[in-house]
């Protein structure tokens, strides 16, 4: 399989640039978000001498609702957005699909700081609450903790693992594959006999660089069956049963993959077991696999959880998938029913033109 490598490798700035011309507008647009072409925000951020910030999404993403929520509607995170040029893009629609494979997005919410030249400055992964995205898109329009700067400190400070360990997760993250391996050896050998930090290393490099990354779906397998063969008990292998299962599939191992699934599901403790039923039937929708496997695993999340709005709309999802188009509304109308998102009333609306 052909690997891509980071953008830096594949073009020059200019032609970058041009790249992230084509993408057109955001999807969203309200204070402090900004309705701009990227072209705009560029050229808007060299005069105002700032960062462009990307909130990258998806639509269906519990924990970018969550941001939206309790991040950057803050006071103190939106002041600081309004000092850059903040877009809101979703990563699985139309332009979105271009930056997520320009920026190696690996997962949602991914908040890029880009510089005016187009150059990733760095970003912040997963949800964190204000006073973690405060702090660190501060730091990142200063020039601290980004990953220049710690490349910069860990050459002066070697032995220290921490820093190390921050250096070597930014490089996964951009799918900077030879210098997340060479991070990754280094720990290894400054700390032989800690098998958390390798267990964490392993799990890594196999969802976030090979899986979600490069999709080497192959390779990623690999990573994953060394891990649960050398520490099954570890709570990495336990984590990595999921991811296991999306590189089976991708790898055409489609029954393992289900078996997989089916083994995570049983070993999930309450409280989240409802979890590990909606993650298999998600995996079903999203992969287009055993489709009534997947209503089933929903229905038995449903049992645990019949509240959880997530739940309902995921067996939505499958049920229009297998033309089952009425009960797929109604279950959609039960997730409205219990969160005001109005991401379940766009689904309804979905739903209800295929009747």
């Amino acid at each position: 399989m052909k690997r891509k490598n980071s953008w830096a490798q594949q073009a020059a700035p200019l032609l970058f640039i041009v790249a992230l011309l084509a993408l057109g507008s955001p999807a969203f647009a309200s204070e402090p978000w900004r309705a701009l072409t990227l072209e705009t925000a560029l050229e808007t951020a060299t005069k105002d001498q700032t960062l462009v910030v990307i909130d990258v999404f998806a639509t269906w993403c519990g924990p970018c609702k969550q941001l939206d929520r309790e991040t950057f509607s803050d006071p103190r995170a939106d002041a600081l957005l309004s000092k850059m040029v903040a877009l809101k893009i979703d990563g699985e629609s139309g332009p979105g699909e271009q930056l997520v494979e320009t920026y190696n997005v690996v997962g949602y919410p991914t908040v890029l700081f880009i510089g005016p030249d187009g150059r990733e400055v760095d970003r912040v992964f997963g949800f964190v609450d204000a006073n973690t995205f405060v702090d660190m898109a501060s730091a990142y329009a200063e020039g601290r903790d980004t990953l220049e700067a710690l490349r910069a400190a860990l050459e002066a400070d070697p032995t220290n693992l921490e820093l190390r360990k921050k250096v070597f997760f930014k490089h996964v993250l951009r799918g900077d594959e030879t210098d997340a391996l060479r991070q990754a050896e280094i720990l290894r050998a400054q700390a032989p006999d800690d098998q958390e930090l390798w267990a964490e290393l392993q799990f890594d490099l196999g969802k976030y660089l090979y899986l979600r990354g490069r999709k080497d779906y192959a390779l990623a397998r690999t990573y994953f069956e060394v891990l649960l063969q050398r520490l099954p008990d570890s709570s990495w292998s336990q984590s990595a049963l999921y991811p296991y299962a999306r590189a089976l599939n991708g790898d055409g191992q489609e029954a393992k993959a289900i078996a997989m699934l089916e083994d995570y599901v049983a070993t999930s403790a309450e409280p989240d077991k409802a979890g590990a039923y909606n993650t298999a039937a998600w995996f079903s929708f999203k992969n287009d696999v055993r489709l009534q496997w997947g209503v089933e695993m929903a229905q038995k999340g449903l049992v645990l959880a019949p509240n959880d709005a997530a739940l309902w709309d995921t067996l939505a999802e499958l049920q229009f998938k297998l033309g089952q188009v009425e009960a797929a509304v109604e279950s959609e109308q039960k997730a409205a029913g219990l969160d005001e998102d109005s991401y379940y009333d766009e689904q309804i609306a979905k739903f209800q033109g295929g009747l």
